[in-house]
């Protein structure tokens, strides 16, 4: 049977968001209040996303009917000093009724020729590489940074926080993200909508919106992190600030390690700066520590720069080696 593929149109999409609902709760068993329990998941998320376009989500048609789908989120990010059109592929999904006939492969090349007209250097999306590894999609793995230190005395004093407030503080996060992020690999370039529906907006009934906590000295704004009990899952300091926010974090959560979700050389000299000489006995018994971890960051695919915009880069192989030999950077509020 042949297959149509093409591009969503309007008046679809209630019934591809009762497609991707019945793909993603056919044979699992879901607890109560889970976000796949809500038959309009899909079109909540696609309402926060900015400038969404029914033609960003490819479609697989047999019959005249919806059987397999994929969503095209843009996200262009910074990468060696540039800023670089990507994009992130989400609710990859096929009916029940039609698995097993390798539709989503069929969709995903589409996909990518798609993107390739719309200017798409690279692409990334979420799964098992076991899966997705005959379509093209490698595995990217960088490190997380996970620090157990005492911070030098008096490095944080002054420093207090406070939950953001979405409007108000809206500008200051802006600036603080952008600042930091100017020098990383991987973090997007955020609009001040995408901050206000996708990181600080209400997400459903299933989860509340993110709560950003602001860091400040005597009320100046120096610094923020989102993410609990140590776990962070982003955050920012100014350039002046780093090594007042990094031991007002290192003192926040005592008994816990900090884990933030990058590692540079920049910031390994900080953590050496910030850190205290541990007493002798201390440091015979329970040293400090710095652990680096491998940490999954998706399955990428390199689709085409025909401008040049990644000097050396021409394939999936050569697109991975400078992600990872630039520390590549994924924030959590990012993903599709």
């Amino acid at each position: 049977m042949a297959s149509d593929l093409r591009a969503l149109q309007a008046h679809e999409l209630p019934a591809h968001a009762e497609l991707v609902f019945q793909s993603y709760r056919a044979g699992r068993d879901l607890p109560a209040g889970s976000m796949l329990t809500y038959p309009d998941w899909w079109l909540r998320s696609i309402g926060r996303e900015p400038g969404y376009r029914p033609e960003q989500t490819r479609v697989l048609c047999r019959a005249g009917r919806l059987v397999a789908s994929v969503t095209c989120f843009m996200r262009p990010s910074r990468v060696a000093g540039r800023e670089v059109p990507m994009a992130c592929i989400g609710s990859v999904c096929t009916h029940p009724d039609w698995r097993r006939q390798g539709l989503v492969r069929e969709v995903l090349a589409e996909a990518a020729e798609w993107l390739r007209q719309q200017g798409i250097v690279a692409a990334f999306l979420f799964g098992l590489e076991a899966v997705y590894g005959g379509s093209g999609w490698r595995h990217l793995s960088t490190w997380s940074t996970a620090a157990r230190l005492g911070a030098r005395p008096g490095l944080a004093d002054g420093l207090r926080e406070r939950p953001a407030d979405p409007s108000g503080d809206l500008a200051v996060l802006m600036a603080l993200h952008e600042a930091f992020a100017a020098d990383l690999t991987g973090p997007l370039c955020r609009t001040a909508a995408f901050w206000t529906r996708r990181v600080l907006g209400e997400r459903g009934p299933w989860s509340p919106p993110a709560v950003v906590q602001l860091i400040e000295r005597d009320g100046e704004p120096v610094g923020y992190y989102a993410g609990q009990d140590g776990r962070l899952d982003e955050v920012a300091w100014r350039s002046d600030q780093a090594s007042a926010v990094l031991a007002f974090l290192l003192q926040r959560w005592p008994d816990r390690p900090l884990t933030l979700p990058l590692f540079s050389t920049d910031l390994a000299a900080e953590l050496r700066s910030v850190a205290a000489i541990a007493p002798q006995a201390d440091c015979f018994k329970s040293p400090g520590t710095v652990t680096l971890t491998e940490t999954y960051r998706g399955l990428w695919r390199f689709i085409a720069d025909p401008a040049g915009v990644l000097p050396g880069v021409h394939d999936t192989e050569s697109l991975l080696a400078l992600l990872r030999q630039r520390d590549y950077t994924y924030w959590a509020a990012d993903r599709a």
